[in-house]
């Protein structure tokens, strides 16, 4: 690193964007580059792909068009046998055909044949021939006899395709010649063959527009047989034939139908022993669908990928021409400040300073042309007297100077200079060893810096305790709390010596008490933003003031107080309105009661007040016999933030937010609080608030207890957080419930696709699907899995959180961290909610 040094045209350089660097077009370069070498690779994949599937394909048709050459003569050989064993039993009986029954059944029994038929020489079918039944049928008209008639060689010759009218199946006619011994033609014997049974022309056997066909050396058109309909007599283009009777023993070619349109890949082979042309021919688009729609894909990813290079190449390039531009700022920057920098890199030297420091320390420029150690600075400051004579400098400060290095002890300090000014100094240590020291003229600001310091305290103050950012932390803090909470209930259960249980039981305790000081934040953070939504829901005024009583029994027996709770018989008990407000303003007092109390009672009274149609307004009072609040102390007690005295915060705790967080939720209710109190002679804290009626028909809340023993469920659990998600399994497990997990929404969703559970417990925070997108896709399923029981679990505490998951379809909310006395009512609760 160099000295900074004021450049000319620095400021007309910072006021326009920097020209275009060779950094910007080697990095332009490189995205284009890549982008290029993304494509081509696609290109080369796609390609090599194309030329696989085409291969492939070519040899499926090879395989198809030698299995069919082979089977077609195969197939007209036995036919041939058959002819000739026929033609042997005509010649030997000419007067009337002999065939044993057994051997005429194997012949029609044989596979391809579906008639035989013996014809004379005139023409006519002689009736009753070798089995035959029907009517006897005229031949001398068709095109097969005639061949026969006139043929000047013995062989077998084979028909064209014709469709019965009596089956609609289409046969094939092959025949064979009857001669006199002196070579005179006297008839010939026909095998109808069913073109459906031969292999090769079969439906089953063909696929999505692929094509069969049997040809002869003649030109005829034998069999073709294209999916899905079948065999069939059915016109073949010139082209084609033209491309199979080229005379060669085999080959292949792409055609496209003139049809049907349809592109295939064709091979043909001549047939064994017969004048024939067997080809098969592959629907070359069925052949390509996965290539298309790899293709497509790859083309989307491909995409993808460019957009991402270019995105993540620009930004890199910006944020390389940024740092440019930061370099000229810093460097206008330091020559610019009023205060002195000097920076010292791991090795001692200095490698950054600017001229305010050289001004402030009145350092010449010639000491830093050759990067000098810090130490040869201050040496040369001793030399000139900075510091003063030496005898009077400070022993530990001489010291830190001789050495030369970074001393936290002086890593802010002031000094006042020979000439009167005074000087802050300031050490920074930076990641990697050196250290950045600043130089601040502080002459003048000394004499404002008291009121200065009382106006930055105060900000700071007001913006702590006003700040977003605590109430974003402390819902933060409810989910590790939930496992700490979790964790210690169900080491509480476990076999445990009495000093592991004690720990267990302060773990216990530690978590729930900063989980009340998490809930007091929250409930001040929601005030503030006045987003505090008060519920109306019917309740029970004794039971809610004996349950609130008893959270303290044990403390209060402890101590030896008298707990009293005395409800005038005038008050109504069922109410409507806030019950759990009101609770907490209620544990507030009371706990405070038997906080500041040592010895005597702590009373809590409940008279009734003024009345109205639908509402009551109570008078609630709790006095206590402790120590007493000072008249100084009572001004500030219900304000943010604020306790008795540092003495009592240090011996009793608290946030100083309980009082100021009852005196806005008893506003809220429509009512205010006040206090009268001496010095050791106690305390009373009376507020009134007005509450509804509730009516005879609202069921009223009924206080929370653990339910008996529940028929054993199959739950599922889903939690993204690893350690509550062990805390749920642990205690529906101990309540003897069946358990799965999922870690995201999406897990979760297709675990009730495929699974059968009683319930699920849904947490709402979690990765690529969360909670209430989850539920609102698992409504959608079809069958039972759409109405499977859900149970919220949210980190947050406010009624609408609780609204979000019930308008998501979910049956019940809670708030973590969830004991296991809550989990087993939720579950009853939800059985039923089912049976109802």
């Amino acid at each position: 690193m160099r000295r900074f040094w004021p450049a000319a045209g620095v400021g007309e350089r910072l006021g326009g964007r920097p020209p275009v660097t060779t950094a910007t077009v080697v990095g332009y370069g490189l995205v284009i580059a890549l982008a290029a070498l993304i494509w081509g690779s696609i290109g080369a994949s796609l390609n090599l792909a194309h030329r696989r599937l085409l291969l492939a394909a070519d040899k499926e048709t090879v395989r198809i068009t030698h299995g069919l050459a082979v089977a077609t003569s195969l197939s007209f050989d036995s036919v041939d046998q058959v002819l000739l064993l026929l033609r042997g039993a005509v010649r030997t009986h000419p007067g009337a055909v002999v065939i044993e029954p057994a051997e005429r059944e194997r012949l029609l029994h044989f596979g391809l044949i579906e008639r035989l038929t013996l014809v004379e020489a005139d023409g006519r079918e002689r009736p009753g021939a070798f089995g035959a039944s029907g009517a006897p049928q005229d031949w001398a008209r068709r095109r097969l006899f005639q061949e026969q008639r006139d043929a000047a060689t013995d062989e077998m010759r084979i028909g064209v395709p014709h469709r019965q009218a009596d089956t609609g199946r289409w046969t094939l006619d092959c025949s064979r010649r009857i001669v006199t011994a002196d070579g005179r033609f006297v008839g010939m014997v026909v095998a109808t063959v069913d073109l459906s049974r031969m292999v090769g022309f079969r439906p089953s056997h063909l696929r999505g527009s692929n094509e069969t066909l049997l040809i002869g050396t003649d030109g005829r058109l034998r069999v073709r047989a294209v999916s899905p309909s079948g065999p069939g007599e059915q016109l073949l283009p010139a082209s084609l034939r033209q491309r199979l009777l080229s005379g060669a023993q085999r080959g292949g070619f792409e055609f496209s139908g003139e049809s049907d349109g349809v592109r295939r890949i064709f091979r043909f082979e001549m047939v064994p022993h017969w004048p024939l042309v067997a080809a098969a021919g592959l629907n070359l688009d069925s052949v390509f669908a996965p290539y298309e729609y790899d293709r497509m894909r790859m083309l989307v990813i491909g995409g993808a990928l460019t957009l991402l290079v270019w995105f993540v190449g620009t930004l890199l390039i910006r944020q390389s021409r940024r740092l440019v531009d930061a370099q000229h700022a810093l460097t206008a920057t330091l020559e610019n400040i009023s205060q002195g920098v000097i920076m010292i890199d791991a090795g001692g030297r200095v490698a950054v300073v600017n001229r305010r420091a050289m001004r402030l320390l009145d350092l010449p420029a010639e000491l830093f042309r050759s990067r000098p150690a810090f130490n040869d600075v201050l040496r040369y400051q001793m030399e000139h007297g900075e510091f003063g004579p030496p005898e009077t400098v400070d022993p530990d400060f001489l010291n830190f100077v001789r050495a030369g290095d970074i001393n936290k002890k002086y890593a802010v300090y002031e000094r006042r200079r020979a000439n009167g000014t005074v000087l802050e100094f300031h050490t920074r240590v930076i990641p990697g060893g050196g250290a950045v020291r600043t130089y601040t003229d502080i002459t003048e600001r000394r004499a404002n810096e008291e009121a200065l310091a009382t106006a930055r305290d105060a900000a700071l103050a007001a913006s702590r305790a006003r700040g977003e950012f605590l109430a974003m932390m402390s819902h933060e803090i409810r989910t590790p709390i939930n496992g700490i909470v979790g964790m210690a209930g169900l080491l509480l259960d476990r076999r445990l010596g009495a000093t592991e249980t004690g720990y267990v039981q302060v773990l216990l305790d530690s978590a729930e008490h900063l989980l009340r000081l998490v809930n007091d934040i929250l409930d001040f953070s929601r005030l503030e933003a006045g987003k505090l939504q008060l519920e109306d829901r019917p309740f029970a005024l004794r039971a809610l003031l004996a349950g609130t009583r008893e959270m303290f029994a044990a403390d209060a027996q402890a101590k030896g107080l008298a707990l009293e709770v005395d409800v005038a018989e005038d008050v109504p008990d069922r109410l409507a309105g806030d019950a759990r407000r009101l609770r907490q303003v209620l544990l507030n007092l009371l706990g405070n009661g038997v906080k500041f109390t040592e010895r005597g009672s702590v009373r809590l009274e409940v008279r009734s007040g003024a009345a109205e149609q639908e509402r009551v307004q109570l008078h609630i009072t709790v006095a206590d016999t402790g120590i007493g609040i000072p008249p100084e102390v009572q001004r500030r007690l219900f304000m943010e933030f604020s306790q008795g005295d540092s003495s009592i915060a240090r011996r009793f705790g608290g946030s100083g937010l309980g009082l100021a967080i009852s005196r806005r939720l008893i506003e809220a209710m429509g009512g205010h609080i006040g206090v009268t109190s001496a010095e050791g002679k106690g305390s009373r804290f009376a507020f009134s608030v007005w509450l509804g009626l509730a009516d005879r028909d609202r069921q009223v809340e009924a206080p929370v207890r653990l339910p008996p023993p529940q028929t054993p469920l199959s739950v599922l659990v889903a939690e993204d957080n690893a350690t509550n998600r062990l805390v749920a399994v642990g205690m529906l497990e101990r309540l003897g419930h069946r358990v799965e997990t999922a870690a995201d929404g999406a897990e979760a969703l297709e675990a009730v696709r495929h699974g059968s559970f009683d319930v699920v417990l849904m947490d709402v925070m979690m990765p690529k699907i969360d909670g209430l997108a989850a539920t609102r896709a698992i409504r959608t399923l079809p069958g039972a899995a759409a109405v499977v029981p859900i149970i919220g679990l949210t980190a947050a505490s406010a009624h609408s959180d609780e609204q979000a998951c019930l308008a998501a379809g979910m049956n019940r909310c809670a708030t973590k961290p969830v004991t296991i006395g809550r989990l087993a009512e939720l579950l009853a609760a939800v059985g039923r909610q089912e049976q109802g």
